[in-house]
């Protein structure tokens, strides 16, 4: 049984999806322990390393999805076809808004390590624009396909 766990945790980290999921999970966790240490005045030396933390793993997770971009303007190539009319333009352009997000996260990720001199408040409020647009479309296909299997279900008692 150990071994089949470590075999899991091995596959689980030789994935970039799995080591992002694993740095997010440590960011968050991080970012919540910093903000409750400050809040009740605890440490404030660990709240400043789990500070520091913080911002390094979202680093370090922009920059592991640089040229993730191309891969949602190649869905949103894939999606055009769709025959389903709602689903072609919300996922179309989630992957579009998706791809113009991460773009724009691209540049503040260069301006955060020094490559570019930005105005990283102008670009961080545009890339969460994006990302929120993204969100939105992603829901509203969501609520679509949900209604779509309902319905299917009724017509299927009746």
């Amino acid at each position: 049984m150990e071994v089949d766990f470590l075999d899991n945790i091995v596959k689980f980290n030789s994935l970039a999806s799995g080591r992002d999921k694993l740095f997010r999970l440590v960011q968050y966790s991080s970012k919540f322990t910093w903000w409750y240490l400050q809040k009740y005045g605890i440490s404030e030396e660990l709240a400043v390393k789990l500070q520091r933390l913080s911002s390094a793993l979202s680093t370090t997770r922009k920059f592991m999805r640089l040229g993730k971009s191309v891969d949602f303007l190649h869905g949103a190539l894939r999606s055009i076809h769709l025959a389903d009319h709602v689903l072609r333009y919300t996922i179309t352009l989630s992957k579009l808004n998706q791809s113009v997000y991460l773009l724009f996260d691209h540049i503040v990720w260069a301006g955060r390590v020094g490559l570019a001199v930005i105005d990283k408040d102008k670009w961080g409020n545009l890339s969460a624009r994006f990302w929120m647009v993204t969100i939105i479309l992603n829901i509203i296909r969501d609520l679509y396909e949900i209604v779509g299997i309902l319905f299917s279900e009724i017509r299927l008692r009746n």
